[in-house]
């Protein structure tokens, strides 16, 4: 018994381990340990009967229940109970191979894992308890859990599913769940919520953010959510002095403009730099730096050095832009505004401007003493006193708004225009001591007039923000206009509203329906096998949130402006600009890619403020009726209100997914259109569609003219009567002539007509016809009016005035200012200033004169900021002048003296003639700059021969009429040739040009001969401006004319054009009336009135 009990205590204290092998027994290899870790219960090989022929069984003893008697573990992986005191057994030692005896006739254990054997022993302990005598012990149960802190997944259970594919040792593995490796643990259940929250506060690698992916299974962390994870965390070995920066920086975008992307362009746009230059481009590569780094490598930017370095470099970029927006000075700091973003776009850090402000405190506090003792030493010196009280006093006496400014500016400029002496551009009042003569005293009127024209100032309408304003329309770097907005399902109105947009080939006149119906002739380039590589602008919310965009498509398709292609041949982007009102935005169209394989479309004669200008307005006897009558109307979302299905794939977005999936959304079809069989087919559920537009696209290059037409052409029919239709480059039409006019500019619709009843009676056939037409309008005015807005300008039909909208010339006045205080200036800005003012001009293009070095610079400077010329300097103070004198008179009686003359370098010459009114009015209808547009190859041949046969027959097919199937052969209507655009007019022109080319010809230096020598354009066009009669002989006559002068240049260096700029008003025969001209005659006699 003594024996038999040292024999069990032994058995109990035994460690057997066997070595894991996936060796099966016959091929065991003897000489190796079959170990087993962490196994602390006695390992015996039992002797049994097995049908196989094998006399011994492998048994792990796992549980003891009473002396003797085992719960033993299976090579199977079963649970039995041994008695060893009944059962012949072997003991096998510790680190003991099998015996050799038994080996070959051995049923042993395959690979078993520690995790596995662990199991099996709380599952024995479980058993043992239950029969045994003693209390029933509390066996925890295990389970395996994510044990990455930086895992999305961390602390959730393994799906019992994958428990068998994991690969590890012990109770550590790895297994990969939904295509993701995760790193797993086993543990008590009790145990893991401890663990969990003992790793919380390190969640592994502190410089990552873990891995999070979209809906799609790509990597992205959106924005918001990425600062959420930032965990700054305090290093010891931190390599820079002062408060963090990246954190703060982070949180006052989120608070602000809410993206990077979003943050970058409000900066460029707030912060007044000089978009392009090399800030602009360092700015925008750190902001994409920081998003890449939170979105797709999805690290903690505030634990990392190098993001700190990048952050701080960012705050000096800014800072430096908000002292000087023009020229950036980094050699001092001003204080950060106190708000999430500054007025300036800048991102206010407070701690860490605090420190750097604290770093430079003395430097700035020496330069401030400097300053002031500048200003102190001036003033006991007298000097630099006087102009400030000059201008002090001059303001103060004149009133508030600057008039004073203005009047004194516009005499100024007129003087240096028709006095051509350095010395009269430093006048700066309108009166003397000698009275006015009588054209004095009219240009004095006319100033005067013109500022109380325009009124005061904008409320709030500062030098800067109308610099900023006036720049709105520039794009950037990028290629994209830099007035953006952030999407806002809210702030678009499209969404809110079902469009259904209609054929546009239904309401285009026959001449563009050609265009659209074959628009692989006419619409679209030939196919090449090179198709130009573009990636189109998105919105930065759209473009990198995959659900926010499927979202946004949606909502076009609930809206009507979406439909369903198989393929697409050209993707294009969306993204948003700001309107007028701040709670709105409108939706743009990236069409750029479209537009390279499309060609030009024809030129777009739109009804604009020249044609307007032109009108001619007759009073009465009674004065005190109005002129004319006029009322105002907008198409609601013209060019969403018309399609052209045909060619919608070259309007997709990139965005495609299964027929399956659309439905699955929402969309029910049962066919879609194939654009290359040109009919609608079936699809597969699984067949990839893409999203296109099927509206036609604001952004589009065909877009302006298709619209246009079609608005024109709805607006035409069921009229009572002929309009007069207001066209550039056309013969403006007359109310004497027609007894409505209507003026177009694509969505834009405007009336005017002499008789108040019959603009009433017009308007009501109008509104019916986009009745019809099922396109919805809005008008300006309940009833025709004596004074309306339209296309920019202001219409004063009760006294004949019109002029631009005060707001523009206010705005350009203090943009302009706001360009003077500059040191350096680029071509860029120049040029978006040369085009404001050109726009303002376009009711007097007599004020364009005054512009001749600006134009040098903006060629000289190609890009680049260059120091500002005084000769540009001068021209920009003349014209900011000169824009409050750009209206006119439009009841103005006619010139009778027609006034003909030319200039050099180096003298000038005059002549006057009188002919009759008529004779003078219709010559003053057609501009001459309208008769030097190219001829085509053809007749420029056939007239060089000259042939006048040829030449008359080549005309004669271009302007033959084209009778389509839809229409009645009585009328006739101008046809388009394959690549012009046809009008018809008298072929009598034929032989004047043919006349002009004949030596000793008084017309061999006029335009028609111009035309000839005309370098020929890639498509011309052949219209009514180019083929209009020359002038009367009268004008060619010389004994008509008499010689008022013929002098040579006082100041031989002054710009011809300058001189020039106002008598050419002359030589284009536009003269408009007494008041006009007086002024501009004191420019010829060399008047003074200063």
């Amino acid at each position: 018994d003594s024996l038999k009990d040292q024999l069990k205590h032994e058995l109990s204290e035994l460690r057997v381990e066997v070595h894991r092998t996936r060796t099966l027994v016959g091929d065991y290899n003897r000489d190796s340990d079959f170990e087993l870790p962490a196994l602390t219960a006695p390992e015996v090989s039992v002797k049994s009967g097995d049908p196989n022929g094998l006399n011994y069984h492998h048994r792990v003893l796992l549980h003891k229940i009473s002396p003797g008697k085992w719960v033993t573990l299976t090579p199977d992986l079963d649970l039995e109970i041994h008695d060893l005191n009944v059962r012949r057994h072997v003991v096998l030692g510790r680190h003991s191979g099998f015996p050799d005896q038994y080996v070959d006739e051995a049923y042993v254990f395959e690979e078993i894992s520690r995790n596995e054997l662990e199991r099996q022993k709380r599952l024995a302990k479980t058993m043992g308890s239950i029969l045994d005598d003693g209390e029933i012990a509390d066996v925890a149960a295990s389970q395996w859990v994510v044990a990455d802190p930086s895992s999305s997944r961390f602390g959730k259970s393994l799906p019992f599913e994958l428990v068998g594919d994991i690969s590890g040792i012990g109770t550590y593995g790895v297994v990969q769940w939904d295509g993701e490796v995760e790193y797993v643990r086993e543990m008590n259940i009790d145990d893991i919520s401890g663990f969990v929250d003992e790793r919380k506060e390190s969640l592994g690698d502190l410089r990552t953010l873990g891995d999070h992916r979209d809906g799609a299974g790509k990597r992205y962390l959106g924005f918001k959510d990425a600062l959420n994870l930032l965990r700054e965390t305090k290093f010891e070995d931190w390599p820079f002095l002062g408060p963090r920066a990246v954190r703060e920086y982070l949180h006052a975008i989120r608070d602000g403009p809410g993206d990077l992307a979003t943050y970058h362009l409000s900066w460029v746009r707030s912060s007044g730099v000089v978009a392009g230059s090399a800030i602009v481009h360092e700015h925008h590569s750190l902001c994409e730096a920081l998003r890449l780094a939170l979105s797709k490598d999805q690290i903690d930017v505030s634990n990392l050095a190098s993001f700190e370095h990048l952050t701080r470099r960012l705050l000096t970029l800014e800072i430096a832009v908000a002292r000087s927006p023009g020229s950036p000075d980094f050699t001092g700091l001003e204080v950060v505004a106190e708000a999430p973003v500054a007025a300036t776009g800048q991102a206010y850090v407070s701690s860490m401007s605090s420190w750097i402000t604290e770093k430079l405190k003395e430097k700035a506090n020496i330069q401030k003493q400097s300053r002031l003792f500048k200003e102190e030493f001036l003033k006991k010196t007298g000097k630099g006193v006087d102009d400030d009280d000059k201008s002090k006093k001059w303001k103060k006496q004149k009133g508030k708004g600057g008039k004073s400014s203005g009047g004194a500016d516009g005499s100024a400029t007129l003087n240096k225009l028709g006095l051509q002496s350095p010395n009269s551009y430093s006048q700066s009042v309108l009166s003397s001591r000698l009275p006015l003569n009588s054209t004095q005293q009219c240009v004095c009127d006319r100033v005067e007039q013109s500022l109380a024209m325009h009124g005061g100032p904008p409320d709030g309408l500062t030098c800067e923000k109308a610099l900023e304003t006036l720049k709105g329309v520039k794009t950037g770097y990028d290629g994209v206009p830099s007035n953006l907005a952030p999407f806002d399902s809210s702030k678009l109105k499209i969404l809110a509203t079902s469009v259904a947009p209609q054929h546009i080939k239904q309401f285009l006149p026959p001449e563009a329906r050609k265009l659209v119906t074959s628009p692989q002739d006419f619409v679209l380039k030939p196919p090449s096998a090179e198709q130009p590589g573009f990636r189109p602008y998105w919105d930065p919310v759209l473009r990198y949130n995959p659900k926010k965009r499927l979202g946004f498509i949606l909502d076009l398709f609930k809206a009507g402006l979406l439909v369903l292609r198989p393929a697409v041949a050209s993707h294009v982007g969306v993204f948003f600009v700001k309107k007028k009102s701040p709670d709105a935005i409108r939706m743009v169209i990236d069409c750029r890619g479209t537009n390279e394989l499309c060609q030009d479309p024809p030129t777009t004669r739109l009804g604009s403020a020249r044609c307007y200008s032109d009108l001619r307005l007759e009073r009465d006897d009674d004065q005190s009726e109005s002129l004319a009558w006029g009322r105002e109307a907008d198409v609601n979302d013209c060019f969403y209100r018309f399609s052209i299905p045909e060619l919608a794939h070259y309007f997709g977005i990139n965005h495609p997914l299964s027929a399956r999936e659309w439905r699955q959304h929402g969309l029910e079809f049962d066919t879609i259109y194939d654009p290359h069989l040109r009919h609608d087919i079936v699809v597969d559920d699984d067949t990839p569609l893409y999203p296109c537009f099927r509206a036609v696209p604001m952004g589009w290059n065909w877009a302006l003219f298709l619209c246009h037409e079609a608005v024109l052409e709805i607006a035409q029919r069921g009229a009572p009567w002929e309009d007069g239709v207001l066209r550039e480059k056309r013969v403006t039409p007359q109310l004497t002539e027609f007894r409505t006019i209507l003026g177009v500019y694509v969505d834009n619709i405007t009336i005017l007509g002499k008789c108040k009843t019959d603009v009433e009676h017009r308007c009501r056939l109008l509104e019916k016809a986009f009745a019809d037409a099922q396109i919805p309008i809005t008008w300006s005015q309940q009833s025709a009016v004596e004074r309306l807005e339209s296309v920019g300008c202001v219409l004063d039909l009760k006294n004949g005035v019109i002029h631009n909208k005060p707001h523009r010339v206010w705005k350009f006045a203090l943009a302009t200012g706001a360009l003077l205080k500059r040191r350096k200036l680029s071509s860029e800005v120049l040029q978006v200033w040369t085009g404001h003012f050109t726009s303002l001009c376009s009711i007097a293009p007599w004020g364009l004169a005054a512009l001749q070095q600006v134009y040098r610079f903006i060629q000289k400077s190609n890009g680049k900021r260059l120091e500002v010329w005084p000769s540009v300097r001068a021209e920009l103070k003349m014209a900011s002048s000169l824009a409050w004198l750009t209206w006119r008179n439009l009841s103005a009686p006619i010139m009778k003296t027609v006034e003909t003359g030319d200039a050099s370098t180096s003298g000038y010459a005059l002549m006057a003639c009188y002919p009759d009114e008529q004779l003078t009015w219709q010559s003053m209808r057609v501009h001459e700059k309208w008769r030097f547009i190219s001829m085509p190859a053809g007749l420029k041949d056939a007239a060089i021969k000259p042939d006048l046969e040829q030449f008359s027959l080549l005309l004669s097919d271009l302007l033959k009429p084209v009778h389509h199937d839809d229409q009645d052969e009585t009328s006739e209507t101008i046809g388009y040739v394959r690549h012009s655009k046809a009008a018809a007019v008298s072929t009598e022109y034929g032989q004047q040009v043919l006349n002009s080319l004949r030596e000793g010809s008084m017309l061999k230096t006029s335009a028609a001969r111009a035309q000839v020598h005309a370098k020929p354009s890639r498509r011309f066009d052949l219209e009514i401006p180019a083929l209009v009669q020359p002038l009367d002989d009268y004008f060619a006559d010389s004994s008509k004319y008499r010689l008022l002068w013929a002098r040579r240049w006082k100041y031989v260096d002054e710009n011809i054009q300058m001189k020039e700029g106002d008598r050419e008003k002359f030589i284009d025969f536009i003269a408009l009336g007494r008041t006009m001209l007086m002024q501009l005659l004191q420019c010829y006699y060399n008047m003074t009135y200063t």
